[in-house]
């Protein structure tokens, strides 16, 4: 695991698993840890928005249905009056 510390100069430490020695870093480590930090907040992204999404298409079926209600009323209300 590498840890980045400042020494008593200011000067960048770079500890890798207890060493100083940067042969030892684990690039592929740190790379495959950026790839699933980028993909999985591209796929947190795409879960809320689905959610989002599937939320608001409920809202407005129920609205279309309420309003579907109240024209069918007012059709047969209309229809009783001519």
């Amino acid at each position: 695991m590498a840890k980045l510390v400042l020494d008593k100069r200011g000067k960048l430490q770079t500890y890798v698993a207890l060493s100083k020695n940067l042969s030892k870093l684990d690039v592929g480590g740190l790379l495959g840890t950026l790839w699933h930090f980028i993909n999985d907040t591209k796929n947190i992204r795409q879960i809320e928005e689905e959610f989002i999404n599937q939320s608001l298409d409920a809202q407005l079926d129920a609205e279309l249905r309420e309003l579907d209600k109240k024209i069918i009323f007012f059709k047969k209300r209309l229809n009783r009056c001519v």
